[in-house]
């Protein structure tokens, strides 16, 4: 029986029955602080494209807020919690532990894995508000300048194929205000 005719026949028998809503996370937008030295704040976020094949792969990104410096690109079909805290390991061992790090409501990186971590580094997570993507600014603004000048001039056969041009733009500095 489908949940309108459950609701007709609840109505008519002079029954109650009310509707739970679904609970979501609620989050403010914090206010943003003005940065005035690098690894104050990181940007982590994850941009889309789809190989020749057909399958889409992921492309994780981390930006240093201030220096607009990109810090890693990861290339993958998927990502669990596990392994952006693998890649933030190895970024923190290279330059040390952020203050903070801004980033979306995604699985990834509201898992209680993700969460453990944070806490354990002693580093704030500072979620942005859902739908509201210029919060993460600073990222979002190096995806646009990755889909222009790499994503969307290369054609990728298969995901290596992307791990391997996107490890030698990273590996070329890909600095926000240089060149991606």
């Amino acid at each position: 029986m489908n949940h309108k005719r459950l609701y007709r026949v609840y109505r008519e028998a002079g029954l109650c029955l009310k509707r739970k809503k679904r609970k979501h996370c609620v989050r403010s937008g914090s206010p943003r602080v003005s940065l005035t030295a690098a690894d104050q704040e990181w940007a982590l976020d994850f941009a889309h494209d789809v190989v020749a094949a057909g399958r889409t792969i992921r492309v994780l990104s981390v930006v240093d807020a201030f220096t607009r410096e990109c810090l890693a690109l990861e290339v993958d079909t998927g990502f669990a919690s596990r392994r952006v805290t693998r890649v933030l390991d190895e970024v923190i061992a290279r330059r040390g532990r952020p203050q903070a790090i801004r980033c979306d409501n995604g699985p990834e990186l509201t898992s209680c894995h993700f969460l453990a971590w944070a806490l354990e580094w002693k580093i704030e997570l500072r979620h942005i508000q859902p739908g509201r993507p210029m919060q993460n600014g600073h990222v979002e603004s190096f995806h646009g300048r990755l889909r222009e000048e790499c994503l969307r001039t290369s054609w990728f056969k298969l995901q290596p194929s992307a791990n391997v041009v996107v490890s030698t733009v990273r590996n070329l500095g890909a600095g926000h205000d240089d060149s991606v």
